[in-house]
């Protein structure tokens, strides 16, 4: 028998799977009373629970997880204690339902190897939140042990990040799409580019370089889809609206050519408004910011990196903003404290190719216009799949904000909720930042020569795994693969792959056996 102890602190708690209404007070998870006439609820859910986080372990049976939850609950407040068990990683197949436990609750022999637990907070005075400071899990385990040992050589398992939103992604053959790539020949014009972010840029510069025709109302719902945003006048493409618009235009060329790109409304000095572009870079494996209308991309001047959404704002607000103020400062306190630090003198650089709105202009000064410096209360919009599901949609540029359509808001110390009209909101990067394409594994030693592997993936529209054992191919659609292992040296990778054919970022490792 073997006794594992792991400690779940505040901040392990409310970066687990969900935490939504919650926040991190005085080291502790308590609920986010900020805008409490939405919610007096909250909710945290922590990710799969193991007593070991090694990725390939011996099997072992669990005899008992004993779960004390360090918690203090004033009245008029509650704390609901929820747990399931199961035996797979990265589904939830197999296992069991929530059943409620106490504070201090011992499990006996549970389904699989994992655990979850699940946190509601209640109140009935919005002066008061129950603070969950921390949960300590002890596992009793027995382990299996063989005769031969493994060692390991090389490894690499990426690790897949899930936000708490879902997200709603475009299929890249939708019709209107792949007329309009094939009118601009998209896809000649990134056929020789080397990486990810030479085709984004070119994608961008294409796009930035289509004339504007002004438009700011129409009689329905603001339009998304190309057959609406797009005017062709003979040999002339022009594009009908402001920064949504090119914005639109490119998730959809991007989202054509086989990558996953997502809008944001963002406003920051001088209450400017604004629509950008992320999209994601195998290549990178991050989000990078794209700006179609001003033809625009930002970097790290030491490194030379393209930064995301995220990162140039965590630039503006702590350039510019001290410790203790916030976003919400009256415009003309942010005007004079631009103007002494001086927009461009911020650790960020513009990437700026010259068309604003589709004319050719010298000199932007980006370090005071539309710049980095809008990057301040950001709003993503969570779906890309206007073609395909048109609602639901709506009437004006700027809306978006409350549980309707239900696209979150980010906050941190510097950037409140804006107004009471933002309804859903996080501090949690991993809600607005997660990972895609990507392939992981867990792998138990069952018997002597076999390996369990679980698999799972964060890919779009995912197909199937490409499994590479010893130089020979495998292909399943199963999330977990049996691996015999041969005397000597062992490989093993998997890939996912989509049902448009695109592969991901693989896993891999190597043992000897």
């Amino acid at each position: 028998m073997s006794l594992s102890t792991i400690v779940l602190n505040a901040s392990m708690l409310y970066n687990a799977f969900m935490a939504q209404h919650v926040g991190i007070q005085n080291d502790t998870v308590q609920l986010d009373l900020r805008n409490a006439e939405v919610s007096t609820q909250g909710i945290l859910i922590t990710d799969p629970i193991a007593p070991t986080d090694h990725a390939i372990s011996n099997t072992y049976t669990i005899h008992h997880w004993i779960i004390q939850t360090d918690a203090n609950i004033p009245k008029e407040t509650t704390l609901q204690i929820f747990a399931k068990t199961g035996a797979s990683y990265f589904t939830e197949i197999g296992w069991t339902d929530w059943t409620p436990i106490a504070q201090n609750h011992t499990i006996t022999f549970p389904t699989g190897h994992y655990l979850k637990l699940k946190y509601v907070f209640t109140t009935t005075d919005r002066a008061l939140s129950p603070s969950l400071n921390s949960v300590t899990l002890q596992a009793e385990t027995e382990n299996q042990h063989f005769a031969t040992p493994l060692q390991m050589i090389e490894q690499h398992n990426q690790h897949l990040i899930t936000s708490s939103y879902t997200f709603n992604y475009e299929h890249p053959d939708e019709k209107t799409i792949q007329t309009f790539i094939k009118t601009h020949k998209l896809d000649e014009l990134i056929q020789n580019k080397k990486t990810d972010l030479e085709r984004f840029i070119a994608l961008n510069h294409h796009i930035a370089q289509l004339p504007n025709t002004r438009h700011n109302m129409w009689s329905e719902a603001y339009p998304w889809t190309l057959d609406h945003v797009i005017q062709q006048d003979n040999e002339q493409t022009t594009v009908k609206g402001h920064c949504m618009s090119y914005a639109s235009v490119l998730i959809s060329a991007l989202t054509g050519l086989g990558y996953h790109a997502r809008h944001w409304a963002i406003e920051g000095f001088r209450f400017m408004n604004h629509e950008i572009v992320e999209v994601w870079s195998n290549d990178l494996q991050k989000w990078i910011y794209l700006d179609p209308s001003l033809d625009q991309h930002y970097t790290d001047p030491k490194t030379g990196e393209p930064l995301s959404l995220l990162e140039m704002h965590n630039i503006f607000i702590n350039t510019f903003f001290e410790d203790g103020e916030t976003l919400l400062m009256p415009m003309d306190q942010q005007r004079e404290r631009i103007q002494e630090k001086g927009g461009k003198n911020a650790p960020i650089h513009c990437q700026d190719l010259g068309y604003h709105y589709g004319t050719l202009t010298t000199n932007y000064d980006w370090g005071w216009l539309h710049g980095y410096l809008a990057a301040g209360f950001l709003r993503l919009t969570t779906r890309n799949n206007f073609h395909s599901q048109p609602e639901p949609a709506f009437q004006y540029f700027g809306e978006g904000n409350d549980e309707d359509y239900g696209f979150p808001s980010w906050i941190d110390a510097k950037t409140p909720p804006k107004t009471t009209q933002v309804k859903i909101f996080s501090g949690r990067q991993r809600d607005f930042y997660w990972s895609l394409n990507q392939a992981a594994y867990r792998a138990t030693r069952t018997t002597e020569n076999t390996l369990t592997i679980e698999l799972g993936n964060t890919q779009p529209f995912f197909s199937h795994y490409r499994i590479t054992q010893n130089g020979t191919t495998h292909i399943t659609t199963d999330h977990t693969y049996s691996l015999t292992l041969t005397k000597g040296e062992n490989t093993f990778s998997v890939t996912p792959i989509d049902k448009y054919k695109k592969e991901g970022t693989e896993s891999h490792f190597t043992l000897i056996f």
